[in-house]
């Protein structure tokens, strides 16, 4: 059997693979990474191939890390690669946020702020406010 025969059209699929349908879940919604793949695409397609604990996926173009936090929901383990230091970044940065309890990150969002209405505009903030 050819890949041919083993291609499928799935039209139910089409809204959910895009990041779209990603932007109804608050935690992916603070990086709007264009190029990612809805959560629910990723869950679908580990629960359609029938993936366990004992397997392994590799994403390499991991972007902000969708399909390494579905494979984390799933307790299977993943490996991802990416060019972009801001990529890496985010998909290292989004499941320790899921780690996190909430009222510690609404703690710490509101002392940022008191800091930064304390801190004087910058140099280049002051001239063009001046306009």
């Amino acid at each position: 059997m050819g890949w041919v025969e083993l291609m499928q059209e799935k039209l139910e699929l089409r809204n959910t693979i895009s990041y779209v349908g990603n932007k109804s879940l608050p935690l992916l919604r603070l990086f709007r990474y264009k190029e990612a793949f809805s959560l629910a695409f990723v869950q679908h397609m580990i629960k359609e191939l029938k993936l366990t604990d004992s397997d392994l996926i590799l994403d390499p173009f991991c972007g902000m890390g969708t399909t390494l936090m579905a494979s984390g929901f799933s307790s299977i383990t993943s490996i991802g690669i990416d060019k972009s230091p801001l990529a890496v970044f985010i998909s290292n940065t989004l499941p320790l946020l899921l780690a996190t309890e909430p009222h510690y990150i609404r703690e710490t969002y509101q002392q940022l702020i008191s800091r930064l209405e304390k801190q004087p505009l910058a140099p280049i903030a002051e001239a063009s406010n001046s306009c």
